[in-house]
């Protein structure tokens, strides 16, 4: 009986209109493993100190912050690492990582922002189950980050008040 960790985020703001680039960059990913919270909380703990980035301290958001962006399971893009950095990060979590998975592509027919979000979402489970490495009895834990302001068509403006094109939506909700 196996334990499955499937942890999701979006990049991008999903937007309904726009340039190509802006929904070419909008995309949720998963990464499939194995380990558990504590395991990994310690691989990245090793990372920040072997990469020079100081002690991480107890704050894992923050620690995850500075490595959360893989696109594609054979490259790293994170903003501020070198070439060196990049080869350690591979070298030392791809063995760990069972499969990284990426929506592409914007709908055709969508309603918002939210929409599209929920249909990236939806498309990076089906992409993990196809994968077909579920046995039966096995557990599956989610794990789907928050969605960003920029996603759910909010921005805040100078005063503090929510403004965007989904405002309305949002208060009738």
């Amino acid at each position: 009986m196996s334990k499955w960790y499937v942890g999701i985020d979006e990049t991008g703001d999903f937007s309904t209109v726009g340039s190509e680039k802006s929904y070419k960059n909008s995309f949720a990913a998963a990464v499939i493993t194995q380990c558990d919270h504590k395991k990994l909380s310690d691989l990245y703990r090793q990372a920040y100190r072997d990469l020079g980035f100081g002690e991480p301290g107890n704050n894992t958001s923050n620690l995850l912050k500075r490595f959360h962006y893989y696109p594609k399971p054979h490259r790293l893009d994170i903003p501020g690492c070198t070439d060196k950095q990049k080869q350690y990060l591979l070298k030392h979590f791809r063995p760990h990582m069972q499969a990284v998975i990426r929506s592409i592509g914007r709908p055709v027919l969508l309603a918002n922002q939210q929409d599209w979000w929920l249909r990236a979402v939806s498309a990076v489970i089906r992409g993990f189950f196809r994968l077909e490495i579920v046995q039966n009895g096995d557990e599956v834990r989610f794990e789907i980050d928050r969605r960003a302001r920029k996603v759910l068509g909010l921005q805040e403006s100078r005063n503090g008040e929510e403004q965007g094109s989904a405002k309305k939506y949002h208060q009738l909700l």
